[in-house]
């Protein structure tokens, strides 16, 4: 039977199943919740329940004081909920009320997705995972000072598993390091951030959402997207993707996906061709066909994420529509394939 917490004082809710703990429930709705091991043993999940019934469902090392189990404190880790509960929990959604984290990740896998875009799998501590929001970057770091500013390709259910879409840019020391071969499985890379914009998803609005990106530009999309079906969003999301080989999109597949599962997920891959080099000017001619597809826009933000002639001209064309700098979040990277 399926249950429901509330957490204070956010008002977030969310469904919890009969076995499941109250962190994995936090999780797996999308919520960034404060934990450590996950095990019991740090007690950095320990919240305050105000108003139902748990059950304790495992051992855990880290102990409460007689005072706080009077007061209705217990470990999110290794509790279950046996009526719907209100839980004080720091769950929210913001991103300025995450702070600037320094994590040693470890490389679980390098993967292609395309010859020229690879896919870096970094794996956290059990005891130190990443809190972030959909959509965010982080410095990445290999050694003393190879060092490169990418956007996270997964969602923030999964904080442990990291997921980075790594260009080929001859001459740009990170990218040549992934390519040639010499970053391996349990090589370290250090990692810092998140670092904080306008660009990420709140839960809480519920216009709907005009999402269009340049080739490697995918990457915090997919954390956008994928963040969107944890929380079970029915807002819609209309997807648009650029490439300067339209006929060979990477990880086309994955959007296809998306679109078959979900009814308010649209996807497209754009046949205009858009490159680094392309200017402001072609740039607004091949995003102006796009928004003249949505007549009346006044229910949604624009997500913009790619080169900056790319951004700038996604700016021009909606902000000439009437929408504001609020609605317009953007994602401005260098990154990408040079021809």
């Amino acid at each position: 039977m399926t249950r429901e917490i509330t957490f204070l004082p956010s008002g977030r809710v969310c469904d919890i199943e009969t076995n499941e703990t109250v962190l994995a429930a936090c999780l797996r709705a999308g919520l960034t919740p404060v934990y450590g091991c996950s095990n019991g043993n740090c007690g950095s999940c320990k919240a305050r329940l105000t108003s139902g019934d748990i059950d304790q469902v495992r051992h855990h090392d880290f102990v409460l004081t007689s005072p706080e189990k009077m007061e209705g404190y217990f470990l999110m880790c290794a509790n279950r909920a046996l009526t719907d509960i209100d839980v004080e929990a720091d769950v929210t959604q913001s991103p300025d009320d995450i702070p600037v984290q320094d994590i040693e990740t470890k490389v679980k896998s390098v993967e292609y997705l395309d010859p020229q875009v690879v896919k870096l799998h970094l794996q956290t501590p059990r005891s130190r995972r990443l809190r972030f929001i959909s959509g965010q970057s982080v410095m990445l770091t290999i050694g003393d000072d190879i060092q490169t500013s990418m956007p996270i390709a997964s969602c923030p259910c999964d904080d442990r598993n990291l997921h980075f879409h790594i260009p080929d840019i001859p001459g740009d020391a990170f990218s040549e390091k992934v390519f040639s071969g010499q970053l391996a499985p349990r090589d370290r890379v250090q990692l810092h951030g998140p670092k904080t914009g306008n660009f990420y998803l709140d839960h809480k609005d519920e216009r709907h959402s005009l999402i269009l990106c340049w080739h490697i530009g995918f990457a915090p999309i997919v954390s956008l997207m994928e963040h969107a079906m944890s929380l079970d969003i029915e807002r819609g999301l209309y997807l648009h993707r650029f490439s300067p080989t339209p006929d060979r999109q990477y990880l086309s597949n994955l959007c296809r996906s998306w679109s078959d599962a979900y009814e308010n997920i649209h996807t497209e891959l754009v046949a205009d061709r858009v490159t680094l080099l392309s200017t402001v000017e072609e740039c607004t001619q091949v995003l102006a066909r796009v928004a003249s597809r949505y007549p009346d826009l006044s229910n949604f933000n624009i997500y913009v994420a790619g080169p900056p002639n790319f951004v700038e001209a996604a700016e021009s064309v909606f902000s000439g529509l009437g929408l504001t700098a609020e609605e317009i979040k953007t994602h401005v990277d260098w990154l990408g394939v040079l021809e």
